[in-house]
C-alpha cells in the first residue's frame, strides 16, 4: 500500500511539472500563437462550462488514485509508466513546439461566479501549453483505464465525463479543436501500442 502511495505521489510530481516550470519557461521564449479556425470560432463562449472544465483534476487526480488502490501492483506501475510517458511526450511537444492560445480577455459581464473565476484562472495561469492539451489527454486515458478495470458500466460515465470535459475547454475559450485532437491521437495510439504489444491488454478487440 506504501509502495502505490510513492508511485502515486511520483506521478502528481511529474504531473506538476509543467505548471511550475514548463509554463513560466515559455513566458520568455517566443511562442507561436495559433490563430482559431472557423469551427472554433463557431463554438460560443460558455463561461458556465468552468466548472466542469475544473471537474478534470479531481477526475483525474481522483480517479488516478483509485486505480493505484485498487489495482495490482504490477498494473499499477504500468499504468504509472503510461502516465509518465505521456506526460514527457507533450512535455516535449511543447518544448519543440512553444505555443500559446488567444483567450477571452474583455469581458461582457463580470458579476458572475463563473466570468469571476475564468478571470482569476487565466490571471494565474498564463495561456502557454495549449498545444496539444495535458488536460484533455490525461481525461481520455484515465476514462480509458477505467473501462479496462471496470468494464462499460463504470467506464462508459467516464468516457462521456472524459468527453464533457474536452467540451468545456472549448466552451470556456481555454483549448482549440487542433489542440484536443492532437491529444486524442496521442492517447488513442498509446492505448493501441500498449494493446498490441500486450503491455496492457485493453478489451477492443
Amino acid at each position: 500500500m506504501e509502495s502505490k502511495f510513492l508511485l502515486a505521489f511520483l506521478l502528481v510530481t511529474v504531473i506538476i511539472i509543467p505548471y511550475l516550470f514548463i509554463n513560466p519557461w515559455l513566458e520568455t521564449k517566443k511562442t507561436r500563437c495559433r490563430p482559431a479556425t472557423k469551427l472554433d470560432q463557431k463554438v460560443p463562449f460558455k463561461p458556465k462550462w468552468v466548472w466542469i472544465y475544473l471537474m478534470a483534476y479531481p477526475f483525474n487526480t481522483g480517479g488516478i488514485l483509485w486505480l493505484f488502490m485498487t489495482s495490482p501492483s504490477k498494473i499499477v506501475q504500468k499504468e504509472l509508466i503510461c502516465y509518465i510517458s505521456l506526460t514527457l511526450f507533450i512535455i516535449i511537444i511543447w518544448v519543440l513546439y512553444p505555443s500559446r492560445i488567444e483567450r477571452i480577455e474583455n469581458f461582457s459581464e463580470t458579476k458572475t461566479k463563473s466570468i469571476k473565476f475564468i478571470k482569476w484562472f487565466q490571471k494565474k495561469f498564463p495561456p502557454y501549453c495549449s498545444f496539444p492539451s495535458l488536460h484533455t489527454a490525461f481525461s481520455w486515458l484515465t476514462a480509458a483505464f477505467f473501462l479496462y478495470h471496470f468494464g462499460t458500466g463504470i467506464g462508459v460515465p467516464m468516457i462521456i465525463a472524459a468527453g464533457l470535459i474536452t467540451a468545456s475547454t472549448f466552451f470556456t475559450k481555454q483549448h482549440y479543436f487542433l489542440d484536443a485532437v492532437i491529444s486524442g491521437i496521442i492517447v488513442g495510439t498509446l492505448i493501441l501500442t500498449l494493446h498490441l504489444t500486450n503491455f496492457i491488454k485493453f478489451p477492443i478487440s
